[in-house]
């Protein structure tokens, strides 16, 4: 990850405690690869290529408020956690993609498809510790 990206969500998830309303910040990370697509229309059935993933305060307050021991630094796994998970799979909706990786804790990160703007877009994220096998 870009020392650029790294700043960017950073600043994201910062001015997120100062926004109260509205969805219209976000940090583009990435466009998705061929290999991504590749796997996510196995998954879902849907083609998206040419789209974007995206952090929206959206998502980011949403997931700070319902799993608080999230921190700043948790945010900045996502990159890491979408190009190498352990686990891709469905949602319980059909717009919903779910990773799984672990790296120290168990980490999910939930993004929804929104086919107006061609992003794949944060719902949530939560981590938990590491079940015992």
């Amino acid at each position: 990850m870009s020392n650029d990206l790294f700043k960017k969500i950073l600043k994201l998830i910062e001015f997120s405690e100062i926004v109260k309303e509205g969805n219209n910040y976000f940090v583009d990370i990435d466009l998705l690869t061929n290999k991504e697509i590749k796997e996510i229309k196995k998954i879902t059935g849907k083609d998206l290529t040419g789209y974007k993933r995206t952090l929206d305060i959206s998502g980011i307050k949403h997931s700070i408020k319902k799993h608080p021991n999230l921190s700043y630094s948790d945010f900045l796994l996502i990159p890491i956690i979408v190009k190498n998970y352990d686990f891709i799979g469905k949602g319980k909706k059909d717009d919903i993609i779910v990773y799984k990786k672990e790296i120290g804790n168990e980490y999910f990160y939930i993004e929804q498809i929104r086919k107006g703007r061609k992003k794949l877009v944060i719902k949530t994220f939560y981590k938990r510790k590491k079940r015992k096998k």
